[in-house]
């Protein structure tokens, strides 16, 4: 402050009108209070008793406010050019200006732009703006750069405590467990909201440190609190919402607390709704994703938990608990929100209905609809999970009873009920747009009469694994706009008319009709050529559905007669952004030169439209790719998985090609044929610029995979490569160099020779800087005086790595995480190991080595240590004791350690028993669960659970358990 000539704060009320003349008026009106101010304190008259000081501070305040209304209705009677030029000026007049405009709701660009350069003209130098939002937007248009927008979010788990504790506990005073207990609760249920906090604090000061009293207060002054002094305050961003979004806000209270929402269904849900108003021209989902985005940068009322950076949107969000409190606040006896044995009867007034828990078989549904309830609209299973068994935990009876009794629905939501057959009554809710049947592993079929429902528009059938076909009449249901159908591993077909539901915008799967059983192929045949006896389906079904968007798989395209292939029409399909082909997994020796030619046909006819970003190939039998593939000038994603590809030749022209993923290809030698690139007439330098894209990129499962290029350079690297995995791929020995890895590396049954010459390249900072990497990331000697110092995430498995190894561990000075996989030569850990003191993480599977050295007592920010199947690993080291941040160790499967820490009597107990989370298992755990082949199209949860060097971690803020 002593910096500045002139501080001026101004109060922006929620309802301030943030146009320019109300900002000036601010300002003037803050400067002449200041100024009256400090004359009624400088004037020697007012310094004279205390009586008569609050004589004249009566008298003052009276003068002050006259003095303002006067002040207001002088500027309300100027024009706007004598306002922002003239009293402006007078009131700063040249001096170093700190202006805080504090509690800012709204502002636009334009304005703000303008009211700067106005300030520009006035203030002197060195003067400063200081904002005050809720509303991340405000931040954004407001700053002038990222940096100098400072977000103040919740506080961690850690700080909450302390924080809480300041307020709530008297200083050295003894605390029962018990009460710390409850106190825990109470801090998760504030969220991490300091205001919050220091109100349950203040008001638990004063209660007796008794066990009976906290709980009393827990379960049932805690939300009275929370409504009646936290909830008011957080209640101003939800005044300042525009209507359809308080409504859309309210709605989110049947998503129970710390949830995170897939934003996709909650538009979807928010359309079955009638929520939504798009203007003439617009797509109710692109107006739904900017609900959602007010909703998160606007007013903050959400958080981004996911986003589609290239798209602009969350994928994913979640509200705060105080957050969820307010939205089931404002919710009112719309929103009933049952949890658990909850034995109330469902209020006459209620349209949403929300279960918060698991629904189980032996707690009836319909026991809460003694009588008709027709306002119900909703019905969710917010809390349900998949069980690996089919029980029936809702009868086809209570469904029934359910439809009779809320004959209005709008939305029904039986996900994962173990049902196995849906009743024909279904067809009487004519209101019901959103249906959710998936997770329903007994569902073989769905009643004809779900055809009669006149304005569905979502239909969820996703892992209905026993559904074998779709309603025959499905061309009835005119307004569909989104069917899934992932994973309905039983469905044969599509059914007829399929095609005339143009309105369609996901269709997640379409299964071409399977073979014979007397090994013919049944053909799939244009619309012409049906007769009125046979049903077959074509891929003619989708030739007018161009709305469709996302994700569209094509299954079983062995079946397809390559002739007719085109009649898709995918290339009209410009919504589309992942295309999935995929033909047979498995092929026999016989007829494979035919089934080649007859794949290459088939895809030549399967164009994409150019506007794809997402291509893969699945169990394609053709020997190389087609040539429609330099068309898609906006791919960023390719896969080819169980393909026969031996010449990849047109890949290495996707110069805009991000991830790369080459799955089970047992005839690929080479990815790329370096000469042939350079002889190319259309880009001679194709090969090198197909690598300069390149963030993401896995090779597994390619056992003759020798190189990148049939003729080795080793002088080039990747620039832009932040992941890659190389697993079963024993014969590769070169490939383009590394340095700049990020996020993961995974090396498994691999040779190590590339990796090891990407730590050696001291050149490597000059060979890979150019324009494209340098305009994203600034690259200096300073900060990249090693390869691979940027690496986070490391996993080695089935390789040969040795205690003395080339491998440059003091490079790895990013290194969060470490996995040795059944290393089976791993003696004892590499020595250059103990140099990587950041790490955080660190796995010990599968190995032979029997003693950890002492120098792990380095690893001070070691938080979790897992060995498993490590069956000659003797003891722990003494040093294990000075890991103070080590909250998890985990042992599975290790005979001789398992004996030595058991609880008290263990040899080694001692040093181990004050971790946190000790867990000890005799078999280990599997963390690789069976799949089917078909998932292996699911790309992202494949690979997601798969390849994440993370998969199996247990979190750090579980309570202390011992498992023998």
């Amino acid at each position: 402050m002593t910096n500045f000539d002139l501080p001026i704060w101004v109060n922006v009320p929620y309802d301030f009108n943030m146009r320019m003349r109300s900002l000036v008026e601010g300002i003037i009106v803050s400067k002449a209070k200041n100024s009256l101010h400090e004359r009624i304190r400088t004037d020697p008259e007012n310094c004279k008793t205390t009586t008569h000081q609050k004589t004249i501070h009566s008298e003052t305040s009276d003068e002050i406010i006259s003095f303002i209304e006067k002040k207001k209705q002088h500027l309300h009677n100027l024009n706007e050019d004598e306002l922002y030029y003239e009293d402006l000026r007078k009131a700063i007049d040249g001096k170093r200006l700190l202006l805080v405009l504090d509690g800012v709701w709204d502002m636009h660009s334009e304005m703000w732009l303008a009211f700067k350069n106005l300030l520009a003209n006035v203030v002197g130098d060195g003067s400063r703006i200081l904002i005050t939002t809720r509303s991340r937007l405000v931040g954004k248009i407001t700053a002038s750069t990222e940096k100098d927008v400072h977000m103040l979010t919740h506080l961690d788990e850690c700080n909450s405590c302390d924080l809480f504790q300041r307020f709530a506990f008297a200083p050295e005073r003894p605390v029962k467990s018990e009460i710390v207990e409850i106190a825990v609760e109470i801090v998760k249920r504030c969220g991490g909201n300091p205001f919050a906090l220091e109100t349950v604090g203040k008001k638990l000061n004063s209660i007796n440190l008794e066990t009976e009293d906290w709980s009393s207060f827990f379960n049932t002054e805690f939300q009275k609190v929370v409504n009646e002094e936290i909830l008011p305050s957080l209640k101003l961003s939800y005044d300042v919402l525009p209507p359809h979004l308080k409504h859309c806000f309210a709605y989110c209270g049947v998503f129970p607390q710390q949830s995170e929402i897939d934003v996709k269904n909650l538009i979807h849900l928010w359309i079955a709704q009638g929520l939504i108003f798009p203007s003439r021209g617009q797509q109710m989902e692109d107006v739904g994703y900017d609900y959602v985005k007010d909703l998160c940068e606007r007013y903050s009322l959400f958080e981004q938990m996911e986003v589609d950076h290239e798209n602009g949107f969350a994928t994913k969000c979640k509200m705060p608990n105080l957050i969820h409190d307010l939205a089931v606040h404002v919710g009112g006896p719309r929103l009933a929100t049952l949890k658990e044995k909850d034995k109330r009867i469902i209020d006459e007034s209620t349209q949403n209905v929300s279960f918060h828990f698991h629904f189980d078989r032996s707690w009836k549904i319909p026991s809460l609809f003694h009588e008709k309830r027709p306002r119900i609209r909703t019905i969710i299973l917010a809390s349900q999970l998949q069980e690996e068994n089919d029980r029936e935990r809702l009868r086809k009876s209570a469904c029934e009873k359910i439809i009779s009794r809320c004959k209005k629905l709008r939305t029904l939501d039986l996900h994962s009920t173990g049902i196995k057959a849906v009743p024909e009554s279904i067809g009487k809710l004519k209101y019901l747009r959103y249906l959710d049947l998936s997770e329903n592993k007994a569902i073989k079929a769905l009643p004809e009469s779900i055809t009669t429902i006149p304005s569905l528009m979502t239909l969820k059938l996703s892992s209905c694994y026993g559904l074998k076909e779709l309603p025959k009449d499905i061309r009835k249901l005119v307004h569909l706009k989104h069917l899934e159908i992932e994973w309905c591993y039983s469905l044969t077909h599509m059914p007829p008319g399929l095609g005339q539901l143009t309105q369609l915008e996901t269709l997640s799967e379409f299964v071409l009709k399977r073979s014979t059983g007397d090994g013919k192929q049944t053909p799939t045949l244009p619309k012409c050529l049906y007769t009125k006896d046979i049903d077959l389906e074509s891929l003619e079904e989708l030739a007018e559905l161009n709305n469709l968007r996302g994700e569209l798989k094509i299954k079983l395209l062995r079946n397809v007669d390559a002739e007719y292939s085109k009649v898709a029409n995918l290339e009209r399909k410009e919504h589309l952004k992942s295309l999935i082909l995929s033909w047979d997994l498995d092929l026999d020796s016989d007829g494979i030169d035919k089934e080649a030619n007859k794949a290459q046909d088939t895809l030549q006819g399967l164009k994409p439209n150019s506007k794809l970003k997402e291509l893969t190939l699945f169990g394609y039998r053709g020997d190389k790719l087609s040539d429609w593939l330099l068309s898609l000038t906006n791919l960023v994603k390719f896969s080819l998985q169980k393909c026969e590809c031996v010449n990849l030749q047109p890949l290495t022209q996707l110069t805009t090609l991000k991830v790369l993923i080459l799955e089970n290809m047992p005839s690929l030698k080479y990815i790329s044929n370096k000469s042939d690139d350079h002889n190319s007439e259309i880009n001679p330098s194709s090969s090198t610029e197909f690598i300069k894209k390149l963030e993401e990129v896995r090779l597994t499962e390619l056992p003759d995979l020798e190189g990148w290029w049939e003729e080795s350079d080793a002088s080039l690297a990747f620039p832009l490569l932040s992941k890659l995995m190389i697993e079963d791929c024993p014969k590769l020995h070169s490939m383009p160099l590394y340095p700049n890895l990020k996020e993961w590396l995974v090396l498994k049954n691999t040779s190590l020779v590339t990796f090891i010459n990407t730590m050696k390249d001291k050149s490597f900072v000059k060979q890979t800087m150019n324009a494209e990497c340098s305009s994203k990331q600034t690259m200096n000697d300073k900060k990249y005086s090693s390869p691979l110092s940027n690496l986070q995430n490391l996993c080695i498995g089935n390789t040969d790595v040795r205690s003395k190894e080339e491998i440059r561990w003091e490079s790895l000075t990013s290194l969060l995480f470490l996995r040795f996989d059944n290393v089976r030569k791993l003696k004892a850990l590499p020595e250059g190991l103990q140099h990587v003191t950041t790490l955080k993480e660190l796995d010990i599977w599968h190995c032979t080595m029997k003693n950890l050295q002492g120098w792990i007592g380095k690893f001070k920010q070691l938080r979790r240590l897992a060995f498993s199947s490590c069956p000659k690993l003797k003891s722990l080291p003494k040093e294990i004791k000075d890991l103070s941040d080590l909250e998890t160790l985990e042992i599975a499967d290790c005979p001789i350690l398992l004996q030595r820490c058991q609880k008290k009597i263990g040899a080694d107990w001692k040093k181990i028993e004050r971790i946190e989370n000790i867990l000890l298992q005799q078999q280990p755990q599997d963390h690789i669960k069976k799949i089917y082949e078909d998932d292996a199209l699911k790309t992202k949860g494949l690979y997601a659970y798969y390849w994440d060097p993370k998969h199996g971690k247990k979190s750090s803020r579980i309570k202390r358990t011992v498992i023998n």
